[in-house]
């Protein structure tokens, strides 16, 4: 899984409207191996920020998704690079931690190590950008068609409402020790969560030589719920809201609705 370098709607590179401010445009993706699916879960900056709670929501919508649809799975490999808003820090394991307890799936998220990250996902961002033309409304058309040989990409357009944060949370720190001079978050390798008869747990490895460890405290487990992260659509900037406004005369006629629509601070 990794999320694509930032898109900027409407896309072109005429001479007067590049220089004016855009709509950021984010597209999460997930890339299955076995089965060579690619998912890709696409929304604007009204839509959803770049925050950890909203990674953590679209981890756990994927993959409760996938599992519901393939019952049969019994245990899931995640690779992913380090990012730490996006894969290490405490909002994602909380959402894997529930989505264990929630299927009784083992979920192993292993990191791919600095320097050699290039992985499946970078097909789909690829074929993406060959095909990809301008204005947010083609986007989510595009990416889905833009394989040709492998059956289209499964594409979700994910609104404010899609996004949820978990309370409370399992726990508040995933560093595997505390004292000056242990081993911090970017040294883990790989994480586990499993569920257990007395709750979920949660392992981690330094090194991929070593056997699992278990996480030195207590993950408390008790009822988890997901509440919204939004309660309304996000705002943009005024200047931000002038400068697409400005920028209809080059777009097409049936995106200007939708431009206009967006709300400003």
């Amino acid at each position: 899984m990794d999320l694509r370098a930032l898109l900027q709607s409407p896309s072109t590179k005429a001479s007067a409207p590049y220089y004016r401010t855009k709509l950021s445009v984010h597209n999460m993706t997930y890339y299955n191996c076995g089965t060579k699916e690619a998912f890709c879960y696409t929304y604007d900056e009204t839509q959803g920020d770049l925050s950890s709670y909203m990674f953590a929501s679209l981890h756990h919508q994927h993959f409760s998704s996938y599992i519901t649809k393939n019952p049969g799975i019994k245990r899931t490999v995640l690779w992913s690079d380090g990012c730490g808003y996006q894969k290490r820090c405490t909002a994602v394991p909380n959402a894997f931690l529930q989505l264990s307890s929630e299927t009784g799936v083992s979920i192993e998220h292993k990191y791919l190590v600095p320097g050699h990250t290039q992985m499946e996902c970078d097909s789909i961002h690829n074929t993406n950008e060959r095909e990809e033309t301008s204005g947010r409304h083609f986007l989510a058309t595009v990416m889905k068609l833009s394989r040709q040989n492998s059956g289209p990409y499964e594409v979700n357009e994910i609104t404010y409402k899609d996004a949820r944060k978990l309370s409370p949370d399992f726990l508040k720190s995933i560093r595997p020790m505390r004292k000056i001079g242990d081993p911090k978050v970017t040294d883990v390798r790989a994480y586990k969560y499993f569920k257990s008869e007395d709750g979920v747990k949660m392992m981690y490895k330094l090194n991929w030589e070593d056997d699992s460890q278990k996480m030195p405290f207590r993950i408390v487990y008790e009822v988890k719920t997901w509440t919204p992260l939004y309660d309304q659509r996000l705002l943009i900037s005024s200047r931000k809201f002038e400068d697409l406004q400005a920028m209809k005369a080059v777009m097409p006629q049936f995106a200007h609705e939708f431009y206009a629509n967006l709300t400003q601070d």
